[in-house]
């Protein structure tokens, strides 16, 4: 890959997620596994007053800036071990790595955040991810479910136009796709059908 296609993103682990020691996971969940980037630099960082201004200089003068400045420098969540005031910065690096990053992580704006994925959360068992919803935000395609009936995504390693004419040839109905999604391994393209029993089947070839 030519070195011009590669991009550069820095991902922040901030006082909160170290006080709640979520390192591993969000290490896990940024993985080369998931993501399909690598590591390019990676430090602990003291962050200077001077840092964290510069950091939220968008915010300068609204009414939550000395907050944030507090927050990034971990005085909310270490108020009485300075000695453990920090965070740690991660450069990843490869195709599209912004919009890979920005399409795992979500909106940083948590208000946003649940506007654009309203009653969804996500349980993590290794690469494997279970996604809940509440009855009133069920995707389209899940919709109608038989009881006792389960929703699987299988991924594949055949183009998705090759799992297309395959159902074709057996008959099977295609509810949706292929179709651009984003799974618990990075983003992926999809079709869905309902097998004689009634499960939702998602069929998927990673991007």
């Amino acid at each position: 890959m030519q070195e011009q296609d590669l991009e550069q993103s820095l991902v922040l682990i901030k006082p909160d997620a170290l006080k709640n020691s979520l390192t591993g996971y969000v290490l896990s969940q940024l993985s080369e596994f998931h993501t399909g980037l690598r590591f390019a630099g990676a430090k602990i960082v003291h962050v200077s007053a001077m840092l964290a201004s510069e950091h939220y200089a968008e915010h300068r003068g609204k009414f939550f800036f000395p907050s944030l400045i507090d927050y990034i420098q971990g005085r909310l969540h270490y108020a009485k071990a300075p000695q453990r005031r920090r965070v740690i910065a991660i450069v990843y690096q490869g195709p599209n790595a912004v919009v890979r990053l920005r399409e795992l992580c979500g909106p940083t704006n948590p208000h946003k955040a649940r506007e654009e994925r309203p009653g969804k959360w996500c349980l993590d068992f290794g690469s494997n991810k279970i996604s809940l919803h509440d009855p009133d935000h069920v995707p389209e395609d899940a919709k109608n479910a038989v009881p006792g009936s389960g929703n699987f995504c299988m991924l594949t390693d055949a183009p998705i136009e090759e799992v297309v004419a395959h159902l074709g040839r057996e008959g099977v109905s295609i509810l949706a796709g292929p179709v651009a999604r984003h799974g618990g391994s990075g983003p992926m393209t999809s079709v869905y059908f309902r097998d004689p029993d009634g499960n939702l089947l998602e069929v998927s070839k990673l991007v």
